[in-house]
């Protein structure tokens, strides 16, 4: 069975009585955090630690008011007691907010600049494979637009080119539902001609044409290095959610994951930190769009 507590939470006296530690309560539901994080880690592989402790408190919080507690004493009894109460945090934990083309400006640049210049690089080499990663790709909206993008670039050049698309993501159960490829509803292809890869049926179900084009994995970003020779690595309002040290970090191992002149795409509120600003050249700053330096040192 395992213990409810894996370090001291409170002082017991000779003659049995509990006694609070120094710092009262707030001491005991530090160190509550402190477990709690810990067993995230031993279930589940995801290094909370990384994330910022007020968004991991505020997302943990929503899970307990669920429950009707208060301390996370009581919400670690929760989890020793009903372990299926992990996906649901790790839910809570990833944020889900997605749709097809979101930032419709950034796929734009991308459509209009970016994959083109790329695309002639590829050909200039003797190239014909492509390799693209959306980390943190939540229920594969996105994944699936940058595969679209890649088809309308370019046209009935697709069949001679190889395009894979990986999406990645810690929520499994956002996982399934991206791999399924099946939607309620999506926004408006106003402007574009991406209906032909939708059957409307009372769903919107991704064609076959796009869904081999992309392949979804369980990846904590935190875990360190995953895969190279990315031509394309989009991360976008992720790396908000993170310390500033691991930000930094993050965008070290993006660099290494990156082929020569690839591009990385982050969201509009995040930025490149420390020396991250050294391996990388602005293509497009309203975008958050980057290139890889080929010379940089690190």
């Amino acid at each position: 069975m395992t213990p409810i507590f894996t370090f001291k939470l409170y002082n017991v006296s000779v003659d049995g009585k509990v006694a609070l530690p120094e710092g009262g309560i707030a001491l005991i539901e530090e160190r509550a955090f402190q477990l709690l994080e810990r067993k995230i880690y031993q279930e589940k592989s995801l290094q909370v630690k990384g994330y910022r402790d007020s968004y991991v408190k505020r997302r943990i919080g929503v899970r307990m008011r669920a429950h009707g507690v208060s301390s996370y004493v009581e919400y670690v009894r929760i989890l020793n007691s009903s372990p299926e109460e992990y996906d649901l945090l790790l839910g809570n934990l990833t944020i889900n907010v997605t749709q097809f083309f979101r930032d419709e400006s950034t796929f734009e640049a991308l459509k209009k600049d970016v994959l083109p210049q790329l695309i002639s690089t590829k050909r200039e080499r003797g190239q014909r494979m492509i390799k693209a990663w959306c980390a943190g790709c939540a229920t594969g909206e996105e994944p699936y637009s940058v595969a679209m993008l890649f088809r309308l670039v370019l046209g009935p050049e697709i069949s001679s080119w190889m395009v894979k698309v990986y999406g990645t993501d810690i929520d499994q159960m956002s996982l399934q539902k991206a791999r399924e490829g099946k939607y309620e509803r999506i926004a408006s292809f106003e402007g574009r001609e991406l209906k032909e890869y939708f059957d409307f049926n009372g769903q919107c179900k991704l064609k076959t044409m796009v869904k081999q084009m992309v392949r979804f994995k369980h990846y904590d970003l935190t875990s360190g290095h995953w895969s190279n020779h990315f031509d394309l690595i989009v991360c976008r309002n992720v790396l908000i959610y993170f310390s500033p040290s691991l930000q930094e970090e993050l965008l070290h191992t993006f660099y290494h994951c990156l082929n020569k002149d690839g591009y990385l795409v982050l969201g509009k509120t995040e930025t490149l930190l420390g020396e991250s600003r050294k391996m990388f050249n602005p293509v497009n700053i309203r975008e958050c769009i980057h290139q890889k330096l080929a010379e940089a040192k690190v």
